[in-house]
């Protein structure tokens, strides 16, 4: 706990609490991600959308 607590990952909320701080969220966040989207995942979500391009046809995309 103290270790993670040192990374910024952990705040203390009390003698013996702890909760996930902002940093320690976005690195979750990261982790869970895929390789090619960590970066981004820590600063928003990812999300599947469709898209409709010039020649009406539908696409999906990820942002």
């Amino acid at each position: 706990m103290r270790a993670l607590e040192s990374e910024g990952v952990l705040s203390a909320a009390g003698a013996d609490a702890f909760v996930l701080s902002q940093a320690g969220r976005a690195r979750t966040r990261r982790e869970a991600a895929p390789d090619a989207e960590q970066f981004l995942a820590q600063h928003a979500p990812i999300i599947d959308r469709a898209i409709m391009d010039g020649a009406a046809e539908k696409n999906r995309a990820r942002l």
